[in-house]
């Protein structure tokens, strides 16, 4: 049925130009719909074949751990063992890995006694009795194995769950049959083990090779698909391990490096000052850059769109009028982090600073002047960074040094002062602080003394500090 049929049906007329309109936004819209579903399909597409592959490369990955605890709970004897899993799961249409699985779970008996050859023969046989009997009971074959493993230790809830049971009277039994005497209680633990499994598998004649008699069950058959089907899957998975462990690798590589970083970026933060103190000149950078773009707007909106308005209003812009007033406004902020301290020292001055100097090179960011800033980064960065460590050099061979000094009493000063003598030292000037009881502040004084010879500052600071009643000492 055409357009032109639903048109005529509904009771319209229609002429053939509006028929040809209406046909032709029918068929975009079903090309777009078209283009739209087929898009769709190449994302599920693509969706569903990279969790293929990631699911592929998560199983290849248990086997390869599988693999690593089979080869040493087997060692020296891991071929044998292996070519018994092969003949096993292909005779029961089960995954080879998935027995082998079992198998080393088993394995983990030799600490009781057993030999390892023992131990793998025990293994074997128990894994055949749990997937016998999970075959049989319809019952779920990795917690069927889990549970053989619980009850050949002694658990009769375990035993319970593969249908069978474990007390005092099939114990005896299964001793009898095997031959022993006395108690079970007075058994070692690896013979206690044999005397369960026995116990058990006299319980479970009917359920002895079941798996191969049931081969050609529904249900069976689904579980040979599935097993073939994880078995593509690892292959599959090797296939791709290696590439998504280089990948992996490479990132992990690139985290570190990351994380070294960050590191890095909290150390420096932390000699500066904390995050605070960063993200406080970023603002300040932050901000001066918005100024300076403000007053470039403004500028060619008056030049330009706004040029008549202000022309007739009498409005002029100029540009270097916002950049003045950040300058103004960081140095009022500056100055109040500049203080002077009881030692008589003057703290503040590096971060007054920087902020002018972020502001500064926020607004040469706004300007476009982008050379500027980062020649100003790698000045400040030397300036900040290595120019403590030539300060700290020249400090500390400097003769003239001031020396800020915490006694119990004022008549402590009198032994400061033959003590700064004896190194050979002139004082200049001494300016003593009285303290204040009621706030506990000691007295104090700065010393501002001229060394005779050139010596280490540590070592006059050690000289005076061995004084009775000196409780702090320090250069400023």
């Amino acid at each position: 049925m055409t357009i032109r049929d639903i048109m005529i049906l509904l009771g319209f007329d229609i002429d053939e130009q509006s028929q040809n309109e209406a046909e032709n936004s029918v068929k975009s819209l079903k090309d777009m719909a078209t283009k739209a579903l087929g898009a769709i399909g190449v994302a599920f597409s693509v969706a569903g074949a990279a969790s293929f592959v990631k699911d592929c490369v998560s199983v290849a990955s248990e086997v390869e751990e599988m693999q690593n605890k089979f080869d040493v709970v087997f060692q020296g004897m891991t071929d044998e063992v292996e070519a018994w899993a092969q003949s096993y799961s292909d005779a029961i249409g089960r995954n080879k890995n998935d027995i082998k699985t079992y198998l080393a779970d088993q394995q983990n008996l030799v600490g009781f006694g057993m030999t390892r050859q023992e131990g793998a023969e025990l293994s074997k046989q128990m894994t055949t009795l749990a997937l016998d009997l999970a075959s049989f009971a319809n019952l779920d074959e990795t917690a069927a194995v889990n549970n053989m493993t619980k009850a050949v230790m002694g658990e009769s809830e375990a035993a319970k769950a593969l249908g069978a049971v474990l007390n005092d009277d099939t114990r005896a039994r299964a001793m009898q049959a095997m031959g022993l005497s006395g108690t079970y209680e007075k058994l070692d633990q690896l013979t206690k083990m044999q005397v369960n499994y026995n116990a058990i598998l006299a319980q479970s004649p009917d359920a002895i090779g079941d798996c191969e008699r049931s081969l050609g069950s529904y249900k069976s058959t689904v579980v040979q698909f599935q097993s073939k089907l994880k078995e593509i899957k690892t292959l599959v998975g090797q296939f791709f391990m290696p590439t998504f462990q280089k990948v992996i690798s490479f990132g992990a590589k690139g985290l570190t490096v990351l994380r070294d970083g960050v590191q890095k970026l909290n150390d420096f933060a932390a000699k500066i000052g904390g995050a605070e103190k960063i993200i406080g000149v970023l603002g300040v950078t932050i901000g001066a850059t918005l100024a300076i773009l403000l007053s470039q707007y403004e500028a060619a909106m008056l030049s330009g769109p706004w040029k008549d308005v202000a022309d007739y209003v009498g409005i002029h812009s100029d540009v270097s009028r916002f950049g003045a007033q950040v300058i103004n406004g960081i140095g009022f902020l500056g100055t109040g982090t500049i203080i002077v301290t009881g030692r008589q020292e003057v703290k503040g001055l590096t971060t007054a600073a920087g902020l002018w100097a972020s502001a500064c090179m926020g607004l040469a960011i706004g300007a476009g002047f982008y050379e500027c800033v980062i020649l100003a980064v790698l000045l400040i960065t030397f300036c900040v960074r290595l120019l403590p460590i030539f300060e700290g050099f020249l400090v500390e061979r400097a003769r003239n040094i001031n020396i800020y000094v915490e006694f119990a009493s004022l008549d402590d000063v009198g032994a400061i002062i033959s003590r700064i003598k004896e190194q050979g030292a002139q004082i200049f000037e001494v300016d003593i602080n009285h303290g204040e009881e009621n706030r506990s502040l000691k007295p104090s004084a700065v010393f501002s003394i001229r060394l005779n010879q050139r010596c280490l500052h540590e070592e006059v600071l050690t000289a005076i500090s061995d004084l009775e009643h000196i409780t702090m000492i320090d250069e400023v």
